[in-house]
């Protein structure tokens, strides 16, 4: 379960450690599984031939066909963002395969992109991801203690998300 009474007293240390240049703090379910942030929800996107599948719920087709956005899903106990919603509203309705399957930091090198959502940032893109390596380095109480593997990412479909939800009428900004 994503955010359980527990989540409130685990948090607190990972927000105090982290250096002012960090906006959130993302979510794991057994120290792979991406499940959302704890203020956003959490995409991935990839390409569909170098994806990491698990999972049966996904929605495809158009001119997107060779990407795939991945969101954890709402059985994962995630929270229904209202916006999340309307990213994968709008993917769907683009043509854009969305696959509503929590995304795994062991294939986070076929990432292509990741961003988050919610009703404040709207859509944000993700510049990088940091993960504690190994796991257990967390237990130390300073941010520099701790041995951090790191992912960067370039905006592209954020953009893009954004652009079609302005045609259709919908105002949304990339912060």
């Amino acid at each position: 379960m994503a955010k359980y009474s527990d989540w409130v007293r685990l948090r607190k240390p990972l927000e105090k450690m982290k250096p002012a240049t960090i906006s959130e703090v993302l979510l794991l379910e057994d120290g792979d599984k991406l499940l959302e942030g704890c203020h956003t929800n959490f995409f991935t996107v990839c390409l569909k031939k170098n994806c990491h599948f698990e999972g049966e719920n996904s929605h495809a087709g158009g001119v997107w066909a060779s990407y795939e956005v991945q969101t954890a899903p709402l059985q994962d106990s995630v929270l229904p963002g209202v916006i999340r919603k309307l990213v994968i509203e709008i993917c769907i309705s683009k043509g854009i395969t969305v696959r509503e399957v929590s995304p795994s930091w062991s294939a986070h090198e076929t990432w292509e992109e990741a961003f988050i959502t919610n009703s404040v940032r709207l859509v944000q893109h993700v510049v990088r991801i940091q993960a504690p390596k190994p796991w257990t380095s967390l237990h130390s109480k300073v941010w520099e203690e701790v041995s951090w593997e790191e992912k960067q990412f370039k905006a592209c479909m954020n953009k893009e998300i954004i652009e079609i939800a302005h045609v259709e009428g919908y105002l949304l900004v990339s912060v």
